[in-house]
């Protein structure tokens, strides 16, 4: 099962759905994360200088997209019962 969030940049929570719904904390977390990696510019511009971002723990992982003002996150759990080896 997906979980689904999705907010403003300015990081108003638009819609959750799933384990992320009403979840302001994964929200607050997650927009420090976005913030954060929109720091490591490579050249001058007003984009963000990534479109995806994917968080992996053992066990779920966080699929963030940056559109416009917007970010979109999916959460999904693993299937995989092999330990992730780093």
């Amino acid at each position: 099962m997906a979980s689904a969030l999705t907010q403003a940049r300015t990081s108003r929570v638009l819609a959750s759905a799933g384990e992320l719904e009403n979840d302001e904390q994964a929200a607050g977390l997650i927009m420090q994360m976005v913030q954060t990696a929109c720091r490591f510019r490579l050249h001058d511009g007003t984009e963000p200088p990534f479109k995806r971002l994917s968080v992996v723990f053992e066990d779920h992982a966080y699929m963030v997209t940056v559109s416009g003002q917007k970010v979109f996150v999916v959460k999904r759990h693993n299937n995989q019962r092999d330990p992730v080896i780093a």
